[in-house]
């Protein structure tokens, strides 16, 4: 690779193609570094793709490295009569990018996790071609910001809102249509089964994907400026259209059909989406120009300098690297040696597995019965796990022989905070058709503790009528404390030393036939029965200074205990 300047353009003499040896020794030294950055990185990259097998909101990313290859392909002509200059600035964006993610990595702020890992890769090929090379490039080197998942903090309220939307949105449709439906609240039920609108269906996978094809489009086509940003802002809006066209038929799908049937309907249907939402771009793109509107850019005698030298824009990548790019490798060699460094000097997580055993044989330990009250297992729906993760969870149901009346148990706990974000009442309930009716803080004394929460009320409409409920729900902190939100388990993925206990959820669930008082006597009498599972939560860890309190406490004799 020259490092003093440009090749000159090739007349009418014939340019010999630059062979792989030619191009062996930039590619196996980008690959070493690149290789180097994603291991000293690779708890965010393993987070990035934990994100992506668990999120259908994140699918969108596993679509970006073919889109990178696309657009590097497309713009090679770019790199013609480009010069290696300035290799020393990658080691500064890797120094850059390793600051952002270690910041991320102690205050628990995702994006600048993940974001710091990506910049880091692109430092380490800067560092190897030089920075006249990636600015070239630019385009197709910010699609890797693709990468980087919307948090959760952000993705959810928005979430939450489309889920809204998109049931509103599809009752409309299939009401148009003729056929009967019913709402209520994100559920919708045809032909007798209900089918709900789910995170998977609400559009933001929708908008993520069409908004990563639509950047592939746009630097496909040679458009001008004004076309580019018009798509681009146009892209939520055809993200809706196209989730109605996955929407409507796979809810009549439901009502007609198989589950299975319909499940691998729904999800083939969703990668479908892509092709259909180019085909859109294409066909607005065609429109536009049918209308005679100035949309292509002039082509500025490219494509003659490309037929004189097909291989120029590989030229700048070929022979050994100078001097200049070995400094610039070393330096970065150093740079990755302290991340690496940085990062075995932080706590892991299997300080806390004793911990996270604690609490798993406390959990699996629920008494199934008691006082008359008779316990059924109840299946958690398999997205549910996948969501969660948890490190233990139980799902019961349980009816008193007596009188017949029933309430249900659910005890979570999740080994990393972050997995418990969207396992809550106020997102949880009404993304299943309940609509909040209001809420009330709630205390329940045990002996030496006090557990604190809030009570949610819910009701659903139908037009069989109304039903309601109320879900007490308390979060439990491995500090010894609850919280009432997701402010305080945010706060506490925050702590690097500490995120790594997790932390778990009780909800104890009545229907409208419960008074309050009632239901908070019945309450303290479970709570009294799975103290032992409280006391390990908030107590068990060996570090607190309390590792007396997870048995402590005077209890009642329990019954049958599994």
């Amino acid at each position: 690779m020259s490092e003093t300047g440009p090749a000159p353009l090739p007349g009418s003499t014939p340019v010999s193609r630059p062979t792989a040896g030619d191009l062996a020794w930039t590619a196996a030294l980008a690959v070493v570094l690149s290789v180097l950055s994603v291991w000293v990185t690779a708890g965010a990259w393993a987070d990035i793709f934990r994100i992506v097998q668990r999120d259908e909101e994140a699918s969108h990313i596993m679509l970006v490295p073919a889109v990178f290859a696309c657009l590097w392909w497309t713009n090679r002509h770019r790199l013609r009569g480009a010069a290696v200059r300035f290799p020393w600035a990658g080691t500064l964006v890797v120094a850059a990018g390793w600051g952002l993610s270690f910041y991320g990595q102690l205050t628990a702020q995702q994006v600048f996790w993940h974001l710091g890992a990506v910049v880091c890769l692109v430092g380490c090929v800067t560092a190897v071609v030089g920075v006249a090379v990636v600015l070239r490039m630019w385009q197709t080197f910010l699609v890797l910001a693709f990468l980087v998942p919307i948090p959760g903090s952000i993705r959810q309220p928005i979430a939450l809102e489309m889920q809204a939307a998109a049931a509103w949105l599809t009752e409309q449709v299939i009401f148009l249509l003729g056929l009967p439906i019913e709402r209520a609240g994100n559920l919708l039920v045809f032909n007798g089964v209900e089918v709900g609108i789910a995170e998977a269906c609400n559009g933001m996978r929708m908008i993520a994907m069409l908004f990563l094809i639509c950047y592939l489009f746009i630097f496909l086509d040679r458009l001008r400026p004004w076309v580019m940003v018009l798509l681009l802002v146009l892209s939520p809006g055809l993200a809706i259209v196209c989730n109605m066209i996955r929407l409507v038929p796979t809810v009549l799908l439901y009502g007609y059909a198989s589950q299975d049937t319909a499940d691998v309907f729904h999800d083939l249907l969703g990668w479908a989406m892509v092709g259909v939402a180019y085909g859109l771009l294409v066909l607005l793109v065609a429109l536009m120009r049918w209308t005679l509107l100035p949309v292509d850019r002039p082509k500025a005698g490219k494509a003659e300098a490309a037929a004189a030298d097909p291989w120029g824009w590989c030229r700048v990548l070929a022979g050994r690297p100078g001097r200049g790019v070995w400094v610039a490798a070393v330096l970065t060699l150093a740079v990755l040696a302290g991340a690496k460094s940085q990062v075995i000097a932080l706590p892991s997580g299997e300080a806390a597995e004793p911990y996270h055993a604690l609490v798993r044989d406390a959990v699996e330990g629920l008494p199934r019965t008691f006082d008359g009250w008779v316990g059924r297992d109840e299946d958690v729906p398999e997205a549910a796990v996948t969501l969660l993760r948890p490190n233990v969870i139980v799902s019961r149901s349980y009816r008193h022989e007596a009188s017949g009346r029933r309430f249900s148990l659910l005890l979570v706990h999740c080994s990393d905070v972050r997995d418990m974000e969207g396992h809550f009442p106020p997102n949880c309930y009404p993304a299943a058709g309940w609509q909040p009716r209001g809420e009330a803080p709630f205390a329940v004394a045990l002996p030496g503790l006090e557990v604190t929460g809030v009570a949610y009320d819910f009701a659903w409409r139908a037009a069989g009528g109304e039903r309601g409920m109320t879900v007490m729900n308390t979060i439990m902190l491995p500090q010894g404390t609850f919280a009432d939100g997701m402010r305080e388990l945010r706060r506490l993925a925050g702590n690097y030393r500490e995120h790594y206990y997790g932390a778990g959820q009780l909800q104890l669930i009545f229907d409208r036939g419960w008074t309050p008082e009632a239901r908070e006597r019945l309450a303290a009498r479970v709570l009294l029965e799975i103290e032992p599972s409280v006391r390990a939560i908030l107590f068990g860890r060996s570090d607190t200074g309390h590792p007396e309190g997870v048995h402590a406490g005077t209890r009642p004799p329990a019954g049958e205990r599994l």
